[in-house]
């Protein structure tokens, strides 16, 4: 987890981010990088100096920047590609852009173009977002929640990538999904990008192109047997339920013959919701 607090200061109410974390390490952590436009006390107090340009910019300076730098790709996949890296280098900057541009990038970075980005993950794979939970590594799923980045969670979207926006199983490719769908709960919902986790559970995938796939970057073999998939859920669903007692977790994506049933044995033990049965499915 990343050394960081969000505090609140008790005279104007206005947030701010306390941490220990600087010089060039700051500058790599999407969720605490304000790049050019860290101010010159900043840059003296986090070992930045020499580390940027001289200039300090306004968010909205940098804002222009990146407008000026997405407009300049010609096909949407490219546009989402390059929107998802700047979520990966500056979160600040991503949800400014994206807001001031609502209509015209949410179409970019959600459906229908994730729907491509989906299918080229393992060709177009860049930076990796959130945790990658592998059946196999089904024993140490406590340990693996303590690595994610942000201390505190308040929502969970989790795929495991088989009933992808009608275009089947896409395998680790699916990870798109929660990542996609927590920007829209944050962008449209006010959920703070903070306090969330995208969560992918690698049982195998049954498309055999993926399989065949040399790129491929999901566990390469058929999906696992539902007596050993179901053991697996169990204990994911515990590790969350120990970890985050208070969060949602939001089943996203997962095939027809999994999602029901899954639904129907965790939704009164857990603050839970699938939106494909209970949102778009309703």
């Amino acid at each position: 987890m990343l050394d960081f607090n969000v505090m609140c200061d008790e005279q104007t109410g206005a947030l701010y981010i306390e941490t220990s974390i600087s010089g060039k390490h700051l500058l790599t952590l999407p969720q605490l990088n304000k790049s050019t436009a860290f101010t010159n006390e900043e840059r003296q107090s986090f070992g930045l100096l020499g580390k940027l340009p001289n200039r300090v910019e306004t968010l909205e300076e940098q804002v222009r920047r990146t407008y000026l730098q997405f407009s300049s790709y010609t096909s949407h996949l490219q546009k989402n590609i390059y929107l998802n890296n700047l979520n990966d280098k500056n979160q600040i900057l991503f949800y400014e852009l994206v807001r001031q541009h609502l209509g015209e990038m949410l179409p970019i970075i959600y459906t229908p173009i994730v729907g491509t980005a989906v299918k080229r993950f393992s060709h177009e794979y860049r930076q990796p977002r959130g945790l990658y939970l592998t059946h196999t590594d089904e024993n140490q799923l406590a340990d693996i929640i303590k690595n994610r980045s942000n201390p505190e969670i308040d929502v969970i979207v989790v795929t495991d990538g088989e009933g992808v926006l009608g275009i089947g199983d896409q395998g680790i490719g699916g990870m798109d999904i929660p990542v996609a769908k927590l920007m829209v709960y944050s962008l449209c919902g006010g959920i703070n990008p903070l306090r969330t986790l995208p969560i992918f559970l690698d049982t195998g995938t049954n498309n055999q192109e993926l399989l065949n796939d040399p790129f491929y970057l999901g566990c390469r073999h058929p999906r696992i047997p539902t007596e050993k998939y179901d053991a697996f859920i169990d204990k994911f669903v515990q590790t969350i339920q120990a970890n985050f007692p208070n969060a949602f977790l939001h089943w996203e994506d997962f095939g027809r013959a999994n999602a029901r049933r899954i639904l129907n044995k965790y939704q009164h033990t857990m603050c839970s919701f699938n939106d494909d049965i209970q949102g778009t499915g309703a």
